[in-house]
């Protein structure tokens, strides 16, 4: 999942220098992402994309749901986020997509305070309901492209 996820981040072609001399052409990631595991469900697939992106600053948000309101909606309990900029990318790891509130809230918090655009949103969800994606594409205002299903 971790391969399919970078191929929606940027990359520049370098070459390679190895102990036989130059070789061609290859590519790296012009700069890490930045990895938001929503807790719980996000950490069982946080330390693959670690090992994956070596060196990618990481962040955390708790969201549960508020059995006190009539539909349960999600709210947030904690935020724990590094310094992110309009064009970083992110990537959401929530790797249970059933209503989409908890991943949308998750969205709504960086979009909010950490001025990221949409556009540099990734969500990663192992099993996704056709309720939560569709709830994440209104958030998103656009296509499903943004998400690894």
């Amino acid at each position: 999942m971790a391969l399919e996820t970078a191929q929606f981040l940027n990359f520049e072609q370098k070459t390679i220098q190895t102990p036989c001399g130059l070789f061609g052409k290859g590519v790296i990631l012009k700069r890490n992402p930045i990895l938001v595991s929503v807790y719980r469900a996000g950490l069982s697939i946080l330390d693959t994309y670690r090992n994956f992106f070596v060196g990618a600053p990481c962040g955390f948000l708790g969201v549960k749901r508020n059995e006190e309101s009539e539909q349960a909606e999600p709210q947030m309990y904690y935020s724990n986020l590094p310094h992110m900029s309009s064009d970083d990318k992110i990537i959401i790891l929530e790797t249970m997509l059933a209503t989409g509130g908890s991943a949308g809230m998750a969205i709504l918090e960086v979009l909010k305070n950490k001025n990221v655009t949409p556009e540099n949103i990734i969500v990663v969800a192992v099993i996704c309901a056709i309720d939560g994606v569709e709830r994440l594409a209104r958030i998103f205002h656009e296509s499903q492209k943004n998400f690894i299903k």
